[in-house]
């Protein structure tokens, strides 16, 4: 069994409403996969 990896894009305005919640999960990640290098997010 492999380890299928596909990288999502979404394109839009993000407001943060709870800054710490948001802060905490751009440094953790998100998800159950992050402990493999998913659930990484990248803001530009």
């Amino acid at each position: 069994m492999g380890l299928n990896i596909q990288p999502v894009e979404i394109i839009g305005q993000l407001e943060v409403s709870d800054v710490a919640s948001f802060t905490q999960t751009l440094e953790k990640g998100l998800g159950r996969m992050r402990a493999f290098g998913c659930g990484l997010l990248l803001i530009k």
